[in-house]
């Protein structure tokens, strides 16, 4: 009885399917990963040598050391298998400082049921992009940002029929042509920036049905731009900087809902932004171009912001100011003139107004930004005088620059008890200072320090000695009425300007870092 058991067990086990017996775990010392494949990979990785060169790009270069033969690729940093068949589906060797080309044979051409593949930020130099990349019929992301690819690009890829995400952008050389016709895609995103691409928008965006995301920066377009606008109503990510457009702004692109994300910075609109159309009666009442200048409702889905280096003028629409979700506002470099309004809620992380023709008091709401990291509003004719007090509870700050805003002051200098931990530069040249801020003496992380062309005198304290002492590579004093400093304390500083004082007696040995040294005009 108990043997005929056994064989009923066992027959029902070899009559599951397939997918319920891999549901089963069993004991194998056989890696998972298949060792055609893993030796490919290894095979191609050592190709390349490892460059001194480091991207900026690149917040960090993650070690490969787990890739080693013998060993389980699935594991390998980087690698990710199909968990089923033990096939390589995904290679990430971006920021890896691989240095050499790609060679048309390459192993890594083997690997046929790839779906991810990102090279990003490598240096090719050079190398053509093989059309066997549009071999791999799974693929669906392919990422070659910034990695030193060379002439055409090979048409097939663009038909690949699961792609939807292809990052070329940066590669300075690369040409093509983008389909015209037959072009069936799910591609949802595509980045062309900085390429040699010639972009026919109007065809693009006809074509790509299922397009979100659209980063077209310092391209080659063909006819103008007007043209395209009513049918990007679909994208929540538009990139067309530096191309050189002119004319109105293209307002009518804040009344697409969806929209997250818009950078028009780097090209020549005129003219000022939109206000808000508040009721019908605005709509059709007149056909002027002050009611014309109207967006329907507030973006209040926009994310970034970005219109720097454009000739915009008036005022800053108040709706800028109650966007809920707004983390990155830059209209620097522009003419916008009037006063700064009060931020309606806390989101912002990065906020450039600067080189513009602002007046009036900075806003009270900055010192509730608690999630701020980037403050600039210099080259501006802000007014103070300035609470220190306003930064405190800015904890993630990193760099803030009121520079050249005249008018500007602090007063009511007292005893700070905070710190700003993250804060590396400060520069407050040209601002009407009389003396150093209390609040800078806990900046133990400083980098650069500029408090030039200001109206400071007499010794400097001894407690600005302490300050990023183990940190500070860029001091700027010039322009002040200083008469002596002790030491130089600083043990990283590369730059130090103390041109233009009264300083008396020897100067103190600059440190052997030092690599800039500016003293003239002192007595």
């Amino acid at each position: 009885m108990g043997r005929l058991l056994f064989f009923l067990i066992f027959f029902l086990f070899l009559s599951l399917p397939n997918s319920s017996l891999s549901s089963f775990s069993f004991n194998s010392s056989t890696p998972l990963c298949l060792s055609d494949q893993s030796s490919a990979l290894l095979h191609f990785r050592n190709s390349f040598s490892v460059s001194n060169f480091r991207f900026s790009s690149c917040d960090s270069y993650p070690p490969k050391n787990s890739w080693k033969m013998g060993t389980d690729c699935c594991g390998w940093d980087g690698v990710t298998c199909d968990t089923m068949t033990g096939h390589v589906i995904a290679v990430d060797l971006s920021c890896s400082r691989l240095e050499g080309p790609i060679h048309p044979n390459t192993t890594l051409f083997s690997l046929r049921h790839l779906q991810r593949l990102n090279l990003a930020y490598n240096y090719f130099y050079g190398s053509t992009i093989s059309s066997k990349f549009g071999g791999f019929a799974n693929m669906t992301h392919l990422n070659l940002t910034e990695s030193s690819v060379a002439g055409r690009f090979p048409d097939n890829i663009f038909h690949l029929p699961n792609l939807q995400l292809l990052y070329v952008g940066y590669n300075y050389n690369l040409t093509g042509s983008l389909p015209t016709y037959n072009w069936s895609t799910p591609l949802k995103s595509l980045r062309l920036s900085r390429t040699e691409f010639p972009i026919d928008l109007p065809n693009l965006i006809s074509n790509l049905k299922s397009l979100k995301e659209l980063y077209l920066r310092g391209c080659n377009f063909i006819g103008s731009y007007p043209t395209f606008l009513p049918n990007l109503t679909q994208i929540t990510s538009l990139d067309l900087s530096y191309n050189n457009f002119g004319g109105q702004f293209p307002w009518s692109l804040l009344n697409f809902e969806v929209l997250t994300y818009l950078d028009l910075s780097g090209n020549n609109f005129i003219g000022q932004l939109p206000e808000v159309r508040t009721n019908l009666t605005q709509i059709f009442s007149s056909n002027n171009s002050s009611n014309s200048q109207l967006v329907n409702k507030i973006p209040s889905n926009l994310e970034s912001l970005i219109l720097s280096n454009n000739l915009l003028n008036g005022t800053i629409p108040s709706w800028v100011y109650t966007i809920p979700s707004l983390l990155d506002l830059s209209l620097d470099n522009n003419r916008f003139t009037g006063q700064i309004d009060e931020f309606q809620h806390n989101s912002l992380k990065y906020l450039d107004l600067s080189n513009n023709n602002l007046h009036g008091h900075l806003p009270i709401s900055i010192a509730k930004l608690v999630s701020l990291s980037y403050l600039n509003i210099s080259f501006n004719n802000i007014s103070g005088p300035l609470e220190s007090v306003m930064f405190s509870k800015l904890k993630t700050l990193q760099i803030i620059d009121l520079s050249h805003n005249p008018l500007l002051s602090f007063s009511n200098y007292s005893i700070v008890d905070y710190t700003l931990p993250n804060l590396w530069d400060l520069h407050l040249s040209s601002c009407n200072i009389s003396d150093f801020p209390d609040f800078i003496k806990s900046m133990e992380s400083l980098r650069e320090l500029d408090f030039s062309n200001n109206h400071i005198k007499g010794n400097i304290p001894i407690w600005l000695l302490e300050v990023g002492k183990d940190s500070l590579s860029s001091l700027n004093l010039s322009y002040n009425s200083l008469t002596s400093i002790r030491h130089l304390p600083w043990k990283n500083l590369q730059v130090l300007d103390l041109s233009y004082n009264f300083l008396q007696g020897p100067l103190p040995i600059p440190p052997l870092e030092l690599i800039s040294f500016q003293s003239q005009g002192i007595i």
